[in-house]
């Protein structure tokens, strides 16, 4: 990869950006752009990107073959700003690292089922005849290796329709309806219906947990509570969160004590400390809620 492939894709995040959030962005927005530039910069990524917009924005626009993004690749504003995806990560606060940190990104997607072979053989052929952008081999595996065949997308036509007021009902519902978390569902139903819970009592991890009334449900709040109530950034949290959610105990017991070495000046004492850790690994089914939305969103995206 070489410096034109940085300014390429540079120059499509940029005039992205700005269709998506104006000439004048907020602030949150613009610091979130330059952060992923940054680290996909620092980590050599940007050919993965500019081959992503070519295979699945270019080629599936130019020959109307419909596409919907699956996983984490929602959580990235350099992909909402190339239109790899049409959930605004910011919107739903999702979080970047999911997708954008020091592992190369994995782009999957939904195909229609009745061009599925199509597009790949298009695709493959993109791949062969850009070596100079991204190596076949690199590309066969992160682009291409997580295609999934959906009749769903089957002749429908793009039809934009108002997201509902009570979206984010259903983006739990999405998530917490599986056989792990069923359980965890019904307590969500319940506590929307009226059923008390009883707050925490620390300030900034209720917050966290207010909008799925006191319930870990997502993995994007594993990162909230690292980075507002500990203070900790950086490729962290993420390892936290996948120590977690494998299980790995010993890992969990290392991390937990440099979080506590990090956190043992900051104004949280062994009980909160304590607290708040419980809850961070209260579910290790904890959901990606990059993925509910966008399973969601596509709902109101594509015609019923």
């Amino acid at each position: 990869m070489d410096n034109t492939t940085k300014e390429q894709l540079r120059e499509l995040v940029t005039k992205g950006f700005k269709q998506r959030y104006g000439t004048h962005p907020d602030k949150q927005a613009l610091l979130r752009l330059l952060s992923e530039l940054r680290r996909i910069d620092v980590a050599g990524y940007a050919g993965y990107y500019l081959m992503a917009y070519m295979i699945f924005k270019e080629t599936a626009f130019s020959y109307g073959i419909n596409i919907w993004p699956r996983g984490a690749m929602a959580s990235s504003i350099v992909c909402y700003s190339i239109e790899l995806t049409e959930v605004d990560p910011l919107r739903f606060g999702l979080h970047s690292a999911r997708f954008v940190n020091e592992e190369p990104p994995k782009f999957q997607f939904d195909i229609e089922a009745a061009r599925f072979e199509e597009f790949k053989e298009k695709a493959t052929e993109l791949l062969k005849d850009n070596p100079d952008i991204l190596d076949y081999e690199t590309g066969c595996k992160y682009l291409l290796g997580d295609l999934q065949s959906s009749s769903y997308l089957n002749g429908k036509d793009v039809c934009p329709l108002p997201q509902p007021e009570n979206i984010d009902d259903k983006i739990a519902e999405y998530a917490l309806s599986f056989p792990d978390t069923m359980t965890l569902y019904e307590t969500y139903k319940e506590r929307k219906n009226g059923a008390t819970w009883t707050p925490t009592g620390i300030e900034k991890l209720d917050e966290i947990l207010a909008p799925t009334y006191g319930l870990l449900a997502y993995q994007e709040q594993m990162f909230d509570i690292m980075k507002l109530c500990f203070n900790v950034h950086g490729t962290l949290p993420n390892k936290v969160r996948l120590s977690i959610q494998r299980g790995e105990t010993g890992h969990i017991e290392e991390y937990k004590k440099e979080v506590q070495q990090m956190v043992k000046d900051n104004d949280i004492n062994a009980d909160a400390f304590e607290t708040i850790w419980g809850v961070l690994t209260s579910n290790p089914k904890a959901f990606l809620k990059a993925h509910a939305v966008s399973r969601v969103v596509s709902r109101f995206f594509y015609n019923q």
